[in-house]
C-alpha cells in the first residue's frame, strides 16, 4: 500500500512503468515504482556511463538531483564494458568472461550474460509499420547462432538459428523465416513458431479470391521437401501448422498449376483451387503429358520448354532460351519476376536481362 504525504506529485508514466513521487521528510525526495521499490532517480537519456577506480563500468545520473548532493548510481560499476542501447534506457553490459547481457536502467537483468553480441535494427514493413528489433547472437561450439527480440513487447525468437530474415506477405503481417542446419521454418508476427525448421525451402505468396462479387485476400505457404512442393493457406494467427498434412506433393510447378508424376503418367492440379481450399482433397486432377505441361500460360511471348523432367523458359518472339531446363518450380510475381532460390537465398530474377535481385533488396 502506498500512503501519500503530499498532493503535490501525481503519478507519471515512464517507459511503461508508473512512478509515484512523494516526500517523506523536508530534506529528502524519492520515487516509488509499481513494485513499491524506493528509487532516488528515474533512468533517463541524461544518465552517463562512468568508470570506477577498479576500472569497472556503471551508470549514474548526470546531474545533481534536487536536495541530493551527489549523482546517484543507477547501475553499480561491476562490468568490463557498458554500452547505452539508446532505447528504453537499456544497456548492453559485458562481464569478465566477455559475455554480454542486457540490463535495464537500474541494473536489473533483462537478458542473461550468455550472448556474444547484440545488434539493434529498425524493421520496416510494407504495411507502413516499423519497430525496433534486437538481434541476439550466441557462440555455441564455434558456431554463431541468432535470435531476435521485439523491443516493443519484449517477445523473443530464441537464439538457436543460423539465420533470421523478415519475409513480407503483401497486406498481411510479415513473417520471420528461420534457418537451422540448412532447413527452414518460420515464426508469425507475434514471434510464435508456426513451422519448425524441416524444409528445404519455404516462401509466401498472397493472391485474391473472388467469391460472390467479393474480394478476399489469401496468404499461401509454399514449402519444398524431398524434391516436392507442398502448399497451404493459413492465417496470421496460425500456430504449429503442418504443410504436408494434405499429402499433395508436386513434382513440377508452372505458375498456377502443379503436376504430379504417378508411374509414367502426369496429372495436373489447378493450384488456385488448392490455395483457396487446401482442405478439399477431392479436387479433380487432369491426366496430362510433359508436352501438354509446357503449354501452360506463363505470360505473353513466353513458352515453357522441358528436358529430363525439368523446365525452362523460351522467348517465342526471339526464339531465345531465357531460362535453361533446370527448374522444377516456376513461379512468377505479379510483375513477372521469376522467384528463384540459391543456397537458401530468395531472388527475384528479370528473365529478359538475367538480372538477380535479393528479395530483401527488391
Amino acid at each position: 500500500e502506498i500512503n501519500f504525504t503530499s498532493d503535490e506529485y501525481s503519478p507519471s508514466l515512464y517507459n511503461g512503468m508508473i512512478y509515484y513521487a512523494l516526500y517523506e521528510t523536508p530534506d529528502e525526495r524519492f520515487y516509488l515504482n509499481e513494485k513499491c521499490q524506493k528509487v532516488y532517480a528515474i533512468p533517463n537519456d541524461e544518465a552517463t556511463i562512468f568508470k570506477s577506480k577498479g576500472n569497472k563500468y556503471g551508470v549514474k545520473t548526470s546531474s545533481i538531483s534536487e536536495n541530493i548532493t551527489d549523482p546517484i548510481v543507477l547501475i553499480q560499476p561491476l562490468y568490463k564494458k557498458i554500452q547505452n542501447l539508446e532505447i528504453n534506457n537499456w544497456y548492453i553490459a559485458t562481464n569478465k568472461s566477455n559475455l554480454k547481457g542486457l540490463l535495464n536502467g537500474y541494473g536489473d537483468t533483462i537478458l542473461p550474460f550468455e550472448y556474444s553480441d547484440f545488434k539493434l535494427d529498425e524493421l520496416y514493413f510494407d504495411i507502413g509499420e516499423t519497430y525496433m528489433a534486437l538481434f541476439c547472437y550466441k557462440k555455441v561450439k564455434k558456431k554463431t547462432l541468432v535470435g531476435l527480440m521485439n523491443m516493443h513487447n519484449q517477445k523473443m525468437i530464441p537464439s538457436k538459428y543460423d539465420e533470421i530474415s523478415l519475409e513480407e506477405c503483401g497486406d498481411f503481417s510479415p513473417k520471420y523465416k528461420v534457418k537451422l542446419n540448412g532447413k527452414f521454418g518460420f515464426y508469425n508476427s507475434f514471434l510464435e513458431e508456426v513451422v519448425a525448421c524441416e524444409f528445404d525451402e519455404l516462401f509466401f505468396q498472397t493472391f485474391e479470391d473472388y467469391n460472390n462479387g467479393m474480394v478476399a485476400y489469401v496468404q499461401c505457404l509454399n514449402v519444398v521437401k524431398n524434391g516436392k512442393m507442398y502448399l497451404t493457406n493459413f492465417s496470421d494467427y496460425s500456430i504449429k501448422i503442418d504443410p504436408l498434412q494434405y499429402n499433395i506433393g508436386f513434382d513440377l510447378v508452372a505458375n498456377n498449376y502443379g503436376f504430379v508424376k504417378k508411374g509414367q503418367k502426369w496429372f495436373a492440379y489447378d493450384l488456385s483451387l488448392i490455395k483457396i481450399d487446401p482442405f478439399n482433397l477431392n479436387i479433380e486432377a487432369t491426366e496430362t503429358t510433359l508436352d501438354e505441361i509446357i503449354k501452360s500460360d506463363i505470360g505473353e511471348g513466353l513458352q515453357l520448354i522441358h528436358k529430363n523432367e525439368r523446365l525452362g523458359i523460351l522467348n517465342t518472339n526471339t526464339n531465345k532460351v531465357l531460362v535453361p531446363e533446370t527448374l522444377q518450380f516456376i513461379i512468377f510475381t505479379e510483375d513477372q519476376m521469376l522467384i528463384q532460390f540459391e543456397k537458401g537465398k530468395k531472388y527475384y530474377v528479370d528473365i529478359y536481362t538475367n538480372t538477380k535481385y535479393l528479395a530483401d533488396k527488391w
